[in-house]
């Protein structure tokens, strides 16, 4: 009786796999050690020993994965993936004139941005001492002039905050084309 109890017990217990997959991104990125993946609408849903993330499919290049059980089956999403990256147009098809172009029309427009901030820092400054002398004189004054000079310390207060928020988006743009740059002149994998 304890023999057939061990065998069904035998019996129940899941067939063991191992399936290792690696996801290759169109970023040249490869994710290893992917115990499975599942397809969602819009993307595919990764799985690890430790969790699982999503991952969308116009960022995947291919899925290569070997299985090996008792019955090796071919997922029917991996194929799909490797038709797809046949149909979608990847960075590496440009040409490299073309990249080129855009490195150089980027590099102009950076060293515009440049010129920009240095200009922007230059009437920051100038802001800053022209209030600091304004502030240290105001003690001096009669109150009727210091009420005017009170209006003028809040206009060029105003004209300092409009400079630097003007430099701070000279600053997020000028870092954008830097990582617009960086990314085209990566090497392609």
């Amino acid at each position: 009786m304890i023999q057939i109890i061990l065998f069904i017990l035998i019996l129940l217990l899941p067939v063991s796999s191992e399936a290792a997959y690696k996801i290759y991104l169109k970023n040249g990125s490869v994710i290893s050690g992917v115990d499975s993946y599942t397809k969602n609408p819009g993307g595919i849903t990764v799985y690890f020993s430790g969790g699982s993330f999503d991952i969308s499919e116009e960022d995947i290049l291919k899925i290569e994965g070997t299985e090996s059980s008792r019955d090796i089956t071919q997922p029917k999403e991996l194929t799909e993936t490797e038709e797809k990256k046949e149909d979608t147009p990847t960075t590496d098809k440009l040409p490299a004139n073309d990249n080129n172009e855009k490195v150089s029309a980027l590099t102009s427009e950076y060293e515009s941005l440049k010129s920009d901030l240095k200009t922007l820092e230059e009437q920051e400054s100038k802001l800053v001492e022209t209030i600091n002398e304004k502030q240290g004189t105001r003690v001096r004054l009669p109150a009727s002039q210091r009420r005017t000079l009170d209006s003028e310390l809040a206009q060029l207060n105003k004209d300092l905050s409009d400079v630097q928020s003007k430099k701070q988006a000279v600053l997020k743009r000028g870092s954008a084309v830097v990582d617009e740059i960086k990314g085209l002149q990566a090497p392609q994998r």
